[in-house]
């Protein structure tokens, strides 16, 4: 990882940044009026064995006229909610506690870096993959705040590495940009996850035009610190609600951003909220960002310098070290590693309260793609089974769409041949007479 690491600092050159945070003392009013854990978003354990405390919540607002639903924008009324569990049945499954699964199957036009969707499909397991509360997304909803991160960035003129001094009651601390990323989506890190919401902004992930709503997002949320006790040690409030006046610096000029107060009006009681719609909404519109509309595009790349995304992909392409992953191994041994190395595999997975969550975006053969999000309640190893059977039915083409039959072609009408006139006979000449000479 250290390699890694030095090498994205070298790439980054002399345009690294410098994002120096003014901490004030913790505010005891803003404590208060931090949003409790109740209400929608309140995280719950399963109230009996195989069956899920989820509390349904629709997800069906209207999506602008412009977004289809095959470009990362699809509703629930697309949703197939039997197929899976048809399939996964089966097989032999036995649903986990608090299970949930939501799978995409998306086809490109042609197998080139920027090709546009042709048609998606998706299915979850009972109607669970628009469930919002109930559950413990954990740290898969930290790809948001990275995103978001990723967006201030450019939107200041950074778009290349950067440093990140912070001002802590126990003095500064320097972090480079591209290792908060690495060590928040690859290594899980809280402190890192927590240092990049502040960074991007409360209102700017969450009001009507932040990141969140811009990739298609209605009921996801980052509200709250996910290491408190360290977080408040360090100077800083557990609301992300207040973001500090900041400085980006570079040795060529100085931006000073000033401190930002939250208002945007959020429905969630945890520390975050998601759906797994919602995971694999995000998943899609960040892993698929050459191949939508630029309507659907969110600002974190161009075709001229997109290094910062393809930091977060790589961050996102790394199975933790040291971690027994069954649902990784199940996936990467029914889409094999390719000559361009690594598993064409990507994924943000969390782990709080016994919940185990996955969101996973697949490379397939040839112009297939595939999202796949799962959820469940039980410990590390809750979800083994359920991915190594939608590993099997994924690379079995069990969800791929059926061939669009082709509309026959119109038959021309045969030309009808012009009817020949019968020729009139000549009329016979009457016989000749007897002894007459011709």
């Amino acid at each position: 990882m250290a390699g890694f690491l030095a090498s994205l600092c070298r790439a980054a050159g002399a345009s690294a940044l410098v994002a120096v945070f003014a901490v004030p003392a913790p505010s005891a009013a803003a404590a208060a009026a931090a949003p409790a854990r109740t209400g929608k978003g309140v995280l719950a354990k399963p109230k009996q064995k195989g069956t899920a405390a989820f509390k349904v919540r629709s997800t069906s607002a209207a999506r602008p006229k412009s977004w289809a639903a095959k470009d990362c924008a699809w509703r629930d009324s697309d949703v197939n909610t039997s197929r899976m569990a048809d399939l996964m049945k089966a097989k032999g499954f036995s649903a986990p506690d608090g299970f949930a699964a939501f799978v995409a199957v998306i086809e490109l036009k042609s197998n080139t870096k920027d090709a546009p969707i042709a048609r998606m499909v998706t299915y979850d397991w009972q109607g669970t993959s628009d469930r919002v509360s109930g559950w413990n997304p954990a740290s898969t909803v930290k790809i948001f705040s990275a995103v978001s991160a990723i967006e201030l960035m450019r939107r200041q003129g950074f778009p290349k590495g950067a440093d990140v001094v912070v001002t802590t009651s126990a003095g500064e601390r320097s972090y480079p940009f591209t290792k908060l990323l690495s060590e928040s989506l690859w290594a899980s890190d809280n402190l890192a996850h927590d240092r990049l919401t502040l960074l991007a902004g409360f209102d700017d992930l969450h009001d009507s035009r932040g990141t969140l709503a811009r990739a298609g997002l209605q009921h996801s949320a980052v509200m709250r610190a996910y290491q408190g006790k360290d977080w408040e040690a360090q100077g800083f409030d557990r609301s992300f609600r207040d973001s500090p006046a900041l400085t980006l610096r570079t040795r060529q000029r100085t931006v000073v951003v000033p401190a930002r107060q939250g208002g945007a009006k959020v429905d969630c009681g945890g520390a975050a909220c998601t759906s797994l719609q919602e995971l694999s909404k995000f998943m899609c519109v960040t892993m698929l960002h050459e191949h939508l509309p630029a309507a659907r595009q969110l600002p974190i790349a161009t075709k001229q310098d997109g290094y910062l995304l393809n930091v977060l992909r790589e961050a996102l392409r790394r199975k933790r070290d040291h971690k027994r992953d069954q649902v990784w191994e199940a996936l990467a041994a029914a889409f094999p590693a390719r000559s361009l190395g690594g598993y064409p595999l990507y994924k943000k997975g969390g782990f709080s309260e016994d919940w185990v969550s996955d969101s996973y975006f697949i490379v397939g053969r040839g112009s297939k793609r595939y999202l796949l999000s799962l959820a469940g309640h039980g410990g590390w190893n809750a979800l083994d089974g359920a991915g190594r059977i939608l590993a099997g039915l994924l690379k079995s083409g069990a969800f791929d769409p059926k061939p669009q039959a082709k509309p026959p072609k119109p038959q021309a009408k045969p030309i009808a041949k012009p009817v020949a006139k019968p020729t009139p006979k000549a009329a016979a000449s009457p016989a000749p007479k007897r002894g007459t000479v011709r």
